[in-house]
């Protein structure tokens, strides 16, 4: 018992912590990436529209 509290059990958290971890991390750039380009969509949709009422093409 004393092996597996003091070597195996760190081990295998340690494990689980990383594979976990390889997991969320792509998972969590890719939210940020989707975010990232809702807002730059937002932006570009935005910057048109000021040109367009700016412009003489709308009245």
């Amino acid at each position: 018992m004393d092996l597996f509290v003091d070597k195996l059990l760190p081990a295998l958290l340690g494990l689980l912590a990383g594979i976990v971890g390889s997991l969320i991390a792509p998972w969590v750039n890719w939210r940020i990436e989707k975010k990232r380009s809702k807002q730059q969509s937002r932006k570009e949709l935005i910057d048109n529209a000021r040109k367009f009422l700016a412009s003489k093409e709308w009245v």
